[in-house]
Order: structure tokens, then C-alpha cells, then sequence
């Protein structure tokens, strides 16, 4: 966990706000090895983040995260579907035994 907060430390911008950085995080955690990800949206609305796109656009800006387009699975209730891109957040990525 450690290294991954350093990593995002040194990888997001510094004028990446704090939104952005949270969401990068539980981008990381939730990740599956392959980068694909999916936050619920009961996640998101505790999170403040539901009605919110900055931060998703700020991790997309800076080339960290893609968000994929809903597809007919993944509708409002869902949430949000994303792909990682950053390749050090997928190795540094804690694996649960």
C-alpha cells in the first residue's frame, strides 16, 4: 500500500486535487489485474462522487485512467466502468492471498 501511495505521489500532477487523488486510489485497489475496473454507484454517491465528473476527467487529462462507455450492462445504477492505463499502478497493485 505504501508503494502505491508514493507512486501516485510522484505520478498525478501536483495541482491534481484531492477528489482526484482519492478516486485514483480506489481506482488502484479495485483494479483487476488487467486494469479493468468498475465503482458502484452507491460507492461513488458515499464517496461524494456520483454527481461529480471532474475527477474522473482530471485522471483521464493527465493519461491515468480511461473511462469506458456504458454499455447496455452498465446503466445509471451501476456506476462507472473504467480501464487503468498508468502500467506502474498495475504492478505496484496489492494482491490479496
Amino acid at each position: 500500500m505504501r508503494e502505491m501511495l508514493s507512486y501516485l505521489a510522484a505520478a498525478l500532477p501536483s495541482a491534481t486535487g484531492a477528489a482526484a487523488r482519492v478516486l485514483a486510489v480506489q481506482c488502484a485497489l479495485r483494479a483487476t489485474a488487467s486494469g479493468r475496473l468498475r465503482m458502484p454507484a452507491d460507492f461513488l454517491r458515499g464517496m461524494h462522487l456520483r454527481q461529480d465528473p471532474n475527477p474522473w476527467r482530471k485522471l483521464e487529462q493527465t493519461g491515468w485512467l480511461i473511462r469506458m462507455p456504458p454499455s447496455s450492462t452498465s446503466t445509471l445504477h451501476c456506476g462507472v466502468e473504467a480501464q487503468l492505463l498508468a502500467v506502474a499502478a498495475l504492478v505496484l497493485q496489492p494482491h490479496v492471498a
